[in-house]
């Protein structure tokens, strides 16, 4: 009965540096994680060709495995992005604005990543780099083997990956609350588009050339963007300061993420002074929604970025 209990096991492959083991739990995590399902959980012992002897006691479970393995890979992960870090070598192409390409910046600042900030004229763009691009928009990311990647939230949720990964964490639930309030955040702005581009762009919206120029267009553009900034804008505002409040600080969570540094730019914008019709003064009715912005700019990181 006694035997039904401990198991000798004795292994025909040569253990090297066995002799020298103090501690069995830094020894070879897989093999001892097999050991351990192989005898049920059990306690078992190894003896090895040179009969140095490790003995795993019944504390050792799985479960204690399994924990030292999750360690493992959260520490290889962390010194893959730090390998990454210091040798990959990024270039940022945008317009000389903050627009689709100012979060990136801002998440790059939080994580320490470092990229060349390339920021183009509209008329080089239209004459010599829009036909050669991915996809005919902007803004860009070129890494140094020759990748080119496109979409500013494709782009934005890797970057946010970089680095000390502090903007775009790991762990699946925390991006989720991440992607959550990013996804808001992009709702926002496809809120406000109509309000911009119907009268910088007409003919995708159904009229002619140069509409935005008309009487009809500019009494069309107050009354739009008046009807955002009393309704829209303030039914998003009271979703915004709740996901503030209920996480401690930011949208998700009590550090800054790339869903901050997406809405952050886009709230500036309004109160910016170069959009017709809405008043810098927009969000004064949202005292914590301006506390929010000025904590975000007040994160040492980004506070470093601002002053350049």
């Amino acid at each position: 009965m006694e035997s039904s209990k401990k198991h000798l096991i004795q292994s025909q492959v040569t253990i090297y540096n066995l002799s020298f083991v103090r501690r069995p739990t830094r020894v070879c995590q897989t093999c001892l994680g097999l050991l351990v399902c192989l005898s049920g959980n059990r306690g078992i012992e190894v003896q090895s060709r040179n009969d140095s002897l490790i003995r795993l006691s019944s504390v050792f479970h799985t479960k204690k495995i399994n924990a030292n393995f999750a360690k493992d890979r959260k520490a290889d992960s962390k010194r893959e992005r730090r390998k990454d870090r210091r040798k990959r070598k990024m270039k940022l192409i945008y317009f000389d604005i903050k627009g689709a390409g100012e979060p990136i910046r801002l998440a790059a600042a939080l994580n320490g990543v470092q990229y060349e900030d390339v920021r183009i004229k509209m008329e080089d763009w239209r004459n010599e780099l829009k036909p050669k691009s991915k996809f005919g928009q902007l803004p860009m990311l070129e890494l140094d083997d020759g990748t080119v990647m496109a979409q500013s939230g494709a782009i934005l949720r890797y970057v946010g990956s970089l680095g000390n990964g502090n903007s775009y964490a790991a762990d699946a639930l925390q991006r989720f609350k991440i992607d959550e309030a990013y996804d808001l955040s992009l709702e926002f702005g496809t809120a406000w588009s109509p309000c911009l581009y119907m009268f910088w762009s007409p003919e995708k919206y159904g009229f002619e050339s140069g509409y935005g120029e008309t009487d009809d267009a500019k009494a069309r553009r107050t009354t739009m963007r008046k009807y955002f900034v009393e309704h829209t804008l303030k039914d998003y505002a009271a979703k915004f300061e709740k996901l503030v409040k209920e996480n401690g600080g930011f949208l998700a969570g009590d550090k800054p993420s790339i869903a901050d540094c997406h809405l952050v730019p886009r709230l500036e914008s309004l109160t910016a002074g170069f959009i017709d019709d809405v008043p810098t003064t927009c969000l004064d009715p949202y005292p914590e929604l301006k506390a929010y912005i000025s904590r975000f700019n007040s994160t040492p990181e980004i506070a470093a970025y601002l002053k350049k």
